[in-house]
């Protein structure tokens, strides 16, 4: 599931997943390691030439972010509670720069 988010001043995609990491969220940072949940739809994508099953999906999404200059992306996993467990990554859609800019402390007048 893909929701897409915008206010004013902050927009961002999320994408959800049903479960948890299989491989860990650290693994899954550091790529290299691919263990679909779904190996038929991962199949299916590789047959119609998009997706691979190198394990570098989450890391080239972290680095195509940098080198766009956005706010880099968030990757929580849920265990119980009264929802499912799931697996939630945010992308930013917002310069670093600006968040940045708006953190540094203003300067006050004299």
């Amino acid at each position: 599931m893909i929701d897409i988010l915008s206010f004013s001043w902050y927009s961002k995609i999320i994408m959800k997943n049903p479960g948890t990491s299989i491989v860990g969220k650290r693994q899954m940072l550091r790529g290299g390691d691919s263990e679909p949940r779904n190996a038929n739809i991962m199949k299916m994508f590789n047959l119609l030439g998009f997706g691979e099953h190198a394990g570098s999906g989450v890391p080239d999404i972290f680095s195509i972010w940098r080198e766009a200059g956005f706010v880099e992306p968030t990757i929580d996993e849920y265990f119980g509670g009264d929802e499912p467990n799931k697996t939630v990554v945010t992308l930013p859609l917002v310069e670093k720069e600006l968040v940045e800019t708006e953190k540094r402390p203003k300067k006050q007048p004299k």
